[in-house]
């Protein structure tokens, strides 16, 4: 069975051990790290504590009307070029973003390089406390660039595991190797998964046998509006060799250039 076939019904994933989850309404994109993924609410001040954002993610004020969406590339979009840029930004002691790093590419050079030049001399915040003035504060941005509704340019069934992940491959982890596949499960009407099948190999007798015990662990939602029944989902495991970077590891992680 393809990964084109589009009969499956996209899944909803509820919850999941290990690692942080946050739920984009019913797509449930999932974001799986040794940390939780960090909240707005977890977010701290710049401070001498933190050393200004660097071993901890800070947050300032920003100034409204500053923080545009960055200008999707023309030759991008006629592509249909696709991705999300995360970035480490520099802000200065007036607010200014001076610099920006990539550290996660969109996969695309042209979009990393909008995303750079839609915030830097131009995102500005509130001044950073005096401890902070002479180093700069360390911001997390992320620039997203999709053609169509908000959100919606990731497929609503892909499970992202990243590298800091318990649930990552040990021998994958260690050889940083990633990789791709498809799982079929049973979903009974209380969201319990059981005979699980590997639709697509993720060309990793490892990664399948990792496929195969998350999906058992899952409990899984179903569709908005309809009565939960026994079905069947299916779910593309999509296994990134690189940190999360929605988590500290992440947003300290070596920068990466897009190809």
């Amino acid at each position: 069975m393809s990964r084109a076939d589009d009969k499956w019904p996209a899944a909803r994933l509820a919850s999941l051990p290990g690692g942080g989850m946050r739920k984009h309404l019913w797509l449930a994109i999932l974001l799986l790290g040794t940390h939780p993924a960090i909240a707005q609410t977890d977010l701290e001040a710049p401070s001498a504590a933190n050393q200004c954002g660097r071993t901890h993610r800070a947050m300032l004020p920003i100034i409204a009307g500053t923080h545009r969406v960055a200008d999707y590339p023309l030759i991008a979009r006629r592509l249909e070029q696709q991705g999300r840029t995360w970035m480490r930004v520099l802000v200065d002691k007036n607010g200014i973003a001076r610099e920006a790093i990539v550290i996660y590419t969109s996969g695309t050079k042209r979009l990393d390089e909008a995303a750079v030049d839609s915030i830097v001399g131009k995102w500005r915040w509130q001044p950073p406390p005096p401890e902070c003035a002479e180093s700069g504060v360390m911001l997390l941005v992320m620039q997203d660039f999709h053609i169509g509704e908000p959100g919606q340019f990731r497929d609503p069934d892909v499970l992202l595991v990243y590298l800091d992940s318990p649930l990552y491959p040990h021998d994958a982890r260690e050889q940083k190797t990633g990789g791709t596949g498809d799982a079929i499960m049973r979903v009974s009407n209380t969201g319990e998964t059981s005979e699980v099948q590997i639709a697509v190999s993720a060309q990793s007798a490892e990664m399948d046998a990792a496929m195969i015990e998350i999906s058992k662990q899952m409990r899984v939602l179903p569709e908005p509006g309809k009565e939960p029944a026994e079905r069947l989902e299916r779910v593309t495991f999509r296994f990134i060799p690189h940190n999360n970077p929605e988590t500290i590891a992440g947003l300290m992680g070596p920068a990466e250039s897009a190809p």
